[in-house]
């Protein structure tokens, strides 16, 4: 399920999607893979009419949704969908390129089509307030050297592609004086999820990074789908992760973390 608060405003992206499809008014076929003569995917285009699985209220979800006309194959975890995918019960994925190398590796029946379907900003929001801009100030500095000491694609690498589970390595000694709150709708595997009695994933790991070298411990508040936002109206030096267009007017917003960039999964030609 998706982490991020959804706005109206996926406009240009999902636009440009519209373009790469042969049609907009396509039907998807009920049955999912019906004939396999007609399953070859080599682009968007190919989509049409087919049964694509996504996640469920994720951004991949909402193009889908709108190029196709009809509703995708939704799925809470991605590789439940990688196993239908391999199962011939639909005919391609729309995920994350770096989430899809692992499903991938996980099943040598699938391959990653090339090129992209959209790409997706993943940034950190604040409820206004006298002090959100000096907040997002410091947020930027992590984000910034996270990049320039390749941190972020360790983090990338260890939580998208592996599957391992990453936390901040903690300096003895220091002390940590403050305390922020993300707060989460955790169904997003492997960006955010419930683990037992913890929350974990990608966006918690980046979040703790951020927080612990501004000098805070971090807690994660989990909340309903699509509320994170109102959520950050009663709590105190929260934040939020979110993408696409915002309300300047009501909160501050850092630079982009993460750009996810979509891509399509298929089953591997079968020999013959």
């Amino acid at each position: 399920m998706k982490l991020t608060k959804r706005f109206a405003a996926l406009g240009a992206a999902v636009l440009t999607v519209c373009l790469m499809f042969t049609s907009c008014t396509g039907q998807l076929e009920n049955t999912g893979v019906a004939d396999e003569k007609n399953m070859k995917i080599a682009s968007a285009e190919d989509l049409e009419g087919k049964a694509v699985a996504v996640q469920l209220r994720s951004e991949a979800d909402a193009i889908v949704s709108k190029n196709l006309t009809e509703y995708p194959k939704r799925y809470e975890n991605m590789s439940n969908a990688a196993k239908d995918l391999a199962d011939k019960k639909v005919a391609a994925l729309v995920v994350d390129s770096n989430y899809a190398k692992k499903l991938v590796a996980d099943n040598e029946t699938l391959q990653i089509v090339k090129g992209e379907v959209a790409a997706v900003e993943y940034k950190f929001a604040v409820r206004k307030s006298e002090n959100s801009g000096k907040l997002v100030e410091q947020f930027n500095k992590q984000i910034a050297a996270l990049g320039e000491s390749d941190k972020m694609n360790a983090i990338i690498k260890a939580e998208l592609q592996s599957g391992e589970d990453t936390s901040v390595a903690k300096e003895e000694g220091k002390e940590l004086k403050k305390a922020l709150t993300l707060v989460a709708d955790p169904y997003f595997k492997p960006f955010i999820y419930n683990n037992e009695k913890s929350v974990e994933g990608f966006f918690v790991t980046v979040a703790d990074e951020i927080a612990y070298a501004y000098g805070a411990s971090l807690t994660v508040k989990k909340v309903q789908p699509d509320s994170e936002l109102s959520a950050l109206e009663t709590e105190e030096n929260a934040f939020a992760v979110v993408s696409g267009e915002i309300d300047a007017e009501k909160y501050d917003v850092t630079d982009t973390f993460y750009t996810s960039k979509l891509v399509i999964v298929t089953r591997k030609a079968e020999s013959k």
